[in-house]
């Protein structure tokens, strides 16, 4: 049976302040999206460590410390949704989406063309990013970074420096 949040909310009022309390810590310690969820919440905006955590997630799968990236696109993109549910500061969550197309852009400059759904999957967080990044009004601090993805896919096959840079000027010197 699946809980409501009406039935969950009488659940918590039936409960003291010290079951609420005690509730909090077993939910921290067994889950860590929990802990870090708390560790964002009460660091007063200085929660790199936690997303430099995520960066590490993202970059392992494009350039992992051994061996060959794995490009498991689908984890290093759950990174990004993993952080977005604990973390508030829009300018970290906006930096992690523009830092996946940074991976991806240096990854194909490295080794050579990818696929198309590699591709794809560059440009739709491009976008993504880009839609999250003026919503948010962080335009300004992420001009240069996005500007540079721009001229880095200059020469990469499959049309992908022609979506990127379209994608770019919709929203940059439109």
């Amino acid at each position: 049976m699946k809980i409501n949040r009406a039935e969950f909310k009488k659940h918590l009022n039936r409960l003291s302040k010290e079951q609420i309390i005690q509730e909090l810590l077993d939910l921290e310690s067994k889950f860590e999206s929990v802990r870090e969820y708390y560790q964002v919440k009460l660091s007063s905006g200085q929660n790199h460590q936690v997303q430099e955590k995520y960066k590490r997630i993202i970059r392992n799968e494009f350039f992992p410390d051994r061996g060959d990236g794995k490009l498991r696109l689908t984890i290093a993109k759950k990174a990004i949704a993993d952080y977005r549910k604990i973390s508030t500061d829009e300018r970290q969550v906006a930096d992690l989406m523009v830092y996946y197309v940074e991976c991806g852009v240096k990854f194909t400059n490295s080794y050579g063309d990818i696929d198309e759904r590699f591709y794809s999957s560059m440009e739709k967080m491009f976008e993504t990013a880009l839609v999250y990044i003026f919503a948010t009004e962080r335009q300004t601090l992420f001009r240069t970074r996005c500007r540079e993805i721009v001229d880095n896919t200059e020469g990469i096959g499959w049309g992908f420096h022609d979506c990127i840079a379209d994608t770019y000027y919709q929203f940059y010197d439109a």
